[in-house]
């Protein structure tokens, strides 16, 4: 038996319950700051700098987000309908908030078990709208209508009657406009003046690598060639398991006060990415799903011709028939046809590319555990991280068994 099992089974069954516990009181807490901070976005300014429309490519250069007295001026008699609707849209329930409770629980673990105060919760907060923006950004860039079961942003602002001479991927990116500046103030305009510049570093390095790896997926997706699984694989990490994984554990870390080393944050580094990268690759999963069952548009990437790993494989493993068709039909929404749509799901079952991918998330979660070992033999009780891990992946219950901690 390896250390990180032998670790696990000494200390997340019998723990198990406290550390629910915690997690259920961080949720209740976590809501209701963040309904404060979303109010309070709509009555406050906050800095307008840095130009978020040239780093997440909605506009050019020349784009200035405007504030909030800004949009207020920009859309006039109609900013209170638009308000009305962000806040409503932020405030609905739904997403696990697995970024903020890795923040608030990794701050648990480098500072040997201090509780987070007001910033630290702040920070978690600001982490969840950083997440709010990129996922309104990548409804508009996707053309995706549903969202955690209901409309998404750009669709719920697009069906306003009130708004319609107004663009609604504007509109939208307005808004994420205004949620990435209260990110970033929660996350590094308040931080200690001692660490700030770091932890405005480690910031901007997760955005940068958002647009970086958001950029790829849309340059990939226009081009006809398919690209190797490898590339795919770093575009997810960039796009999406370093804002998600890395930064929180990092903004933890160095919130903490924590002697940092090499070690430490080869240990953070290990377990983002393979932590990342299962939750990246389970989407691939939900494809053959119904939306209904996701809440979510389980299809869109076979109609923006998104080079997705499950497609990628099917083409490798199947056969030269079954990946003509691919080609016939993957980013051509003409094609898509529900025949064609149920057809294209099954060569992914039938060439063996849904079980590769059970196989790579269960692979990527075994790269995940030695990170945690890492911090565990460099002093620190990282229980509620791998309690984390574990019930962070409900959805393992889609594959041959769930991620075993314990045996």
């Amino acid at each position: 038996m390896d250390s990180f099992n032998e670790f696990s089974q000494l200390n997340i069954k019998k723990d198990t319950p406290n550390l629910e516990a915690l997690i259920v009181k961080d949720l209740v807490a976590i809501e209701a700051l963040h309904k404060q901070v979303v109010e309070k976005m709509m009555k406050e300014d906050i800095s307008a700098l840095p130009n978020l429309g040239k780093l997440e490519g909605i506009y050019d250069a020349q784009f200035n987000f405007l504030g909030l007295s800004g949009l207020k001026e920009r859309y006039g008699d109609k900013w209170p309908i638009i308000s009305e609707t962000l806040k409503e849209y932020l405030n609905k329930e739904g997403g696990k908030r697995l970024r903020p409770l890795l923040l608030l629980n990794g701050f648990r673990t480098f500072s040997r078990g201090a509780e987070p105060d007001e910033k630290i919760f702040g920070a978690a907060v600001g982490l969840e709208l950083l997440h709010e923006t990129a996922l309104f950004l990548d409804d508009i860039i996707d053309n995706s209508t549903l969202r955690r079961g209901a409309p998404s942003l750009w669709k719920k602002i697009d069906d306003v009657p009130e708004l319609n001479s107004f663009n609604a991927d504007k509109v939208t990116a307005d808004a994420g406009s205004l949620c990435f500046a209260s990110a970033r103030y929660l996350m590094v305009d308040v931080a200690p003046e001692k660490n700030k510049s770091e932890v405005s570093r480690i910031f901007w390095q997760a955005v940068n690598d958002m647009k970086q790896g958001q950029d790829d997926d849309d340059k990939l997706a226009r081009g006809g060639e398919w690209p190797p699984l490898e590339h795919v694989l770093e575009q997810f990490y960039l796009k999406t398991s370093s804002y998600s994984m890395r930064l929180p554990l990092l903004s933890a870390l160095h919130a903490s006060g924590a002697t940092i080393d090499d070690n430490i944050l080869k240990g953070i580094e290990d377990f983002s990415r393979g932590f990342g990268l299962s939750f990246q690759l389970h989407d691939d999963l939900l494809i053959i799903r119904t939306s209904a069952e996701t809440g979510k548009d389980n299809d869109i990437d076979a109609f923006n011709g998104t080079k997705i790993p499950v497609a990628i494989l099917a083409r490798q493993l199947g056969s030269e028939q079954e990946k003509k068709f691919i080609d016939k039909v993957w980013g051509k929404p003409d094609e898509l046809n529900p025949e064609n749509l149920s057809k294209l799901k099954e060569i992914f079952k039938t060439t063996g590319a849904l079980q590769k991918i059970s196989e790579m998330i269960k692979l990527e979660i075994q790269k995940a555990e030695p990170g945690l070992d890492i911090m565990r033999k460099s002093g620190f009780d990282v229980s509620s991280l791998r309690h984390l891990l574990n019930i962070g992946l409900p959805w393992m219950d889609d594959l041959t068994k769930r991620v075993d901690i314990g045996s």
